[in-house]
């Protein structure tokens, strides 16, 4: 497992890891020494994906090393670097951001399709979506209750976006402006009405490479300064460009995402075996991924309520700081944020907490007081001491209606569906 938290595993080693990120992002702003910047960036949050288990998994977090690793090459190879100083990117590198974006995108909109899930192939699925994702905020309460036809609508468009408009992003100019703008778009929608964390930015950081030096040009006297155009570089064709090292691993990651496409969308399976070990060996490295954000479509939102108790008769919750929980409250603008440990609990109410590992062990370290897994709450309704018992329940949320939600003044409500975890004693 490629990680350098092998050197030391320790929480302390964490923390310096994270200070050292801190400082080289700053640099890298800077402009100062960013090939080497971007380096250890990478290798930093590579190495914590690799050891982070369940709450490293998210296709933001490979999305982000994918694009961290092509930085790496189109990273200036010099002390300081400057806007007016800079030269244009090798086209090639630029090819390898749109084909980044071209999958990112296109994987969304057709595994939707492929999937077979219905609610997207009649085009209902903002009917569930708006409440069943795992952070909403304020304005997914007031979209969930737009009209069905707009919701239709909606979903028409999002899978045009998606599944259509990125075969433009190797278009003419023009037709590229409007792939650009589309993306854009769709991204802004999407982080306004959920939380997604950073891959919104990520995404619309992405589409930057579908906008060239003449658009920026057009948008003040002073923009030149910031994207240096070179023409010559610009209108270079592909068959002037030597064999060299760089063509040669662009060829390679060409290669290892037509592969992951041949077996995922077309089922190809006969594959030689040096290949399928070439991607088995890369894969931890996050050189090349597939994508494919919510194929499925949750159609139900189960809670899991924590509570503690010391006569067993008397109940109290935990509070998350940002999941729903209380019926008035979990509706949070958080991103790019990510609460990892709110995220997770969406996760878990899908499955057995006997499969989720990590959620045992919280019982546990809530049960004996631990000081760094209850900072990770909003209110701990035992602050002097631990309770006796535990137990974890689960609900069905839904989103109140606007009559039941003037009368009460709650976002939510729930029905009582059982036990998530048996009660647990603490003594």
């Amino acid at each position: 497992m490629p990680t350098i938290n092998w050197i030391n595993p320790a929480d302390t080693f964490l923390y310096l890891q994270l200070i050292i990120s801190i400082v080289f992002s700053a640099l890298l702003i800077a402009g100062i020494t960013p090939i080497l910047c971007s380096i250890v960036l990478w290798i930093s949050y590579l190495s914590i994906v690799n050891i982070g288990q369940s709450f490293m998994s998210f296709q933001w977090d490979i999305l982000l090393l994918e694009a961290g690793f092509l930085t790496i090459l189109i990273s200036p190879f010099k002390l300081l670097s400057t806007p007016k100083g800079n030269t244009s990117p090798n086209i090639l590198l630029i090819f390898l951001f749109k084909l980044l974006l071209f999958k990112l995108m296109f994987s969304s909109g057709i595994g939707k399709i492929l999937s077979g899930e219905q609610t997207w192939r009649n085009l209902t699925a903002l009917n569930f979506h708006y409440f069943t994702q795992p952070l909403p905020n304020h304005l997914a309460w007031y979209s969930h209750h737009l009209p069905q036809w707009f919701h239709k609508c909606s979903v028409a468009i999002m899978l045009f976006i998606e599944i259509i408009i990125p075969f433009f992003f190797f278009a003419p100019r023009r037709l590229r402006y409007i792939a650009g703008f589309l993306t854009v778009g769709l991204q802004i929608i999407i982080m306004a009405t959920g939380n997604y964390t950073f891959f919104n930015l990520l995404s619309i950081a992405l589409c930057l490479f579908l906008f060239d030096d003449t658009f920026f040009k057009q948008t003040g006297k002073n923009s030149n300064l910031i994207f240096k155009c070179d023409e010559n570089q610009a209108g270079r064709k592909f068959t002037n460009i030597k064999l060299d090292s760089l063509s040669l691993l662009v060829l390679i990651i060409v290669s290892l995402t037509i592969i992951q496409f041949s077996r995922r969308y077309l089922g190809v399976r006969n594959i030689p075996q040096f290949v399928n070990n070439a991607v088995r060996y890369t894969s931890p490295f996050h050189i090349v991924n597939n994508y494919g954000l919510f194929t499925v479509m949750t159609t139900s939102r189960n809670e899991i309520i924590i509570e503690g108790s010391n006569d067993r008769v008397n109940w109290k919750a935990y509070e998350f700081k940002y999941k729903p929980g209380k019926l008035k409250g979990g509706l949070h603008f958080v991103a790019p944020h990510q609460p990892r440990l709110d995220w997770q609990m969406w996760f878990a109410a899908f499955g057995d907490y006997r499969r989720n590992h990590w959620f045992v062990n919280l019982m546990y370290r809530i049960g004996e007081g631990s000081p760094q897994v209850l900072g990770l709450l909003k209110h701990n309704p035992f602050p002097d001491s631990p309770p006796k018992y535990l137990r974890a329940q689960v609900y069905d949320f839904k989103f109140t209606n606007w009559d039941e939600r003037e009368s009460s003044g709650d976002y939510w409500k729930r029905t009582y569906l059982g036990y998530y975890m048996p009660v647990l004693s603490n003594r």
